[in-house]
């Protein structure tokens, strides 16, 4: 009886001394400071720096593992904790962490759930942790513009603009594109708009500071369509012109001396059954006015330079001729009707170059392959009864070329 309570008595001593180990090792409590917890990283430049503060769990929870573990920790067990202490635990600083310069303090703590954290083992002190800025680097401020190549192509204002870097920067080069939001149609005096896109992460993480992203340059230099008085070149142009309605009217057909034509090559709307005349002498072709024109001209040329000419030359009328033929219409003036009897030696020739150009020195280009005439004939009793029969030929040019814009005229 004595040795059966005996071993109930020793059974019991062991067992209340298990016990009392597992609730000492149960209770024990690892307290870490705040540094033991936080990671700091800074970025920027000195002056304008960034502190990214976050746990740094690899060095945390190699402490856990060590001290909970004996650094045996399985994967699952150092999980559960890391939950426990992310959602237990807050850092705080005091300070604004942005804007920051080498010597710059920032006050950091971790407040954190310790009645929770305990059950785990674990605990956080309540202590402050100052840490001092360094390592930021001094800024480098680059210009962007400072080494690019603008180039054009094309004449004025209708050309097309372009731009490359061509520096040795190597942060330019490659994380920074430069271009023209809007490069066509460029003209001598535009503000050209030149911009460059970059992350300002990728600035920040090489220390470089732009000056602007974004800069105009006066357009200047470019070759251009003439759209004024020419100055440098018109009286070459002039005597080019000149020089070739008189070689046409010396040597065309259509105005040799005898030769005969229907009124309707000589009248404005003249009707189909037209009177014959007889070209008896062509004396000249005089210069009235001549023009610079711009706008929607024909077959997309960009401008032309013309003068009007008017043939004076004695006709007669044939025996070949209709019956009196009357107007109606255009043909009537102040109520009276016009016929088609008597036939207005008033004719004119426009002739023309296309897309003249004002060469960068001043000169002027035109083409001497491409240029042309366009004819223009009137009725003589209109003209008698106006006064001025140029200025109704000037009168009917606009009216059938509304889509031009004159933007020089000169009368001789």
């Amino acid at each position: 009886m004595k040795s059966k309570l005996k071993k109930h008595i020793l059974t019991l001593i062991f067992f209340i001394g298990i016990m009392s180990l597992l609730t000492a090792c149960g209770e024990k409590v690892h307290t870490y400071n705040t540094e033991d917890y936080v990671a700091i990283v800074m970025h920027g430049i000195n002056g304008d720096g960034r502190a990214e503060i976050f746990p740094d769990r690899e060095k945390f929870y190699a402490l856990i593992d060590n001290d909970l573990f004996d650094g045996k920790g399985t994967e699952v067990q150092l999980a559960q904790i890391e939950v426990n202490v992310y959602d237990s635990t807050d850092i705080i600083v005091n300070e604004n962490t942005d804007g920051l310069s080498n010597g710059d303090k920032l006050t950091i703590k971790v407040t954190a759930d310790n009645d929770r954290l305990k059950e785990h083992g674990i605990a956080f002190s309540e202590n402050e942790y100052v840490y001092i800025v360094e390592g930021l680097e001094e800024a480098r401020e680059i210009d962007l513009f400072s080494d690019i190549k603008i180039t054009y192509e094309g004449v004025s204002p209708y050309a097309k603009a372009a731009v490359e870097y061509i520096g040795e920067d190597e942060f330019i080069k490659d994380h920074v594109n430069i271009f023209i939001p809007y490069p066509n149609n460029i003209a001598n005096g535009d503000e050209l708009e030149i911009q460059a896109i970059y992350s300002p992460f990728t600035a920040e993480e090489n220390n470089v500071i732009i000056k602007e992203d974004e800069t105009t340059v006066t357009v200047s230099g470019l070759d251009e369509y003439l759209d004024q008085k020419p100055e440098d070149g018109e009286a070459e142009m002039d005597k080019f012109l000149d020089d070739y309605i008189k070689k046409y009217i010396s040597e065309s057909d259509s105005f040799a001396d005898g030769k005969e034509i229907s009124s309707a090559y000589l009248l404005k709307d003249a009707p189909s059954t037209s009177n014959i005349y007889k070209i008896l002498d062509l004396k000249n072709a005089e210069p009235i006015e001549k023009m610079v024109l711009t706008g929607n001209l024909y077959a997309n040329h960009k401008n032309e330079y013309l003068i009007f000419y008017k043939l004076n030359f004695d006709i007669e009328k044939t025996e070949n001729e209709n019956e009196w033929i009357f107007g109606s219409g255009d043909d009537m003036y102040d109520g009276k009707e016009i016929g088609y009897k008597t036939v207005s030696d008033d004719v004119y020739y426009c002739v023309y170059l296309f897309d003249v150009i004002r060469k960068a020195d001043g000169t002027i280009e035109y083409d001497t392959e491409n240029y042309g005439r366009q004819y223009y004939g009137r009725e003589v009793f209109l003209y008698n009864l106006t006064g001025k029969p140029y200025e109704d030929v000037r009168e009917q040019f606009l009216k059938d070329n509304s889509s031009y814009e004159i933007v020089y005229s000169e009368k001789y």
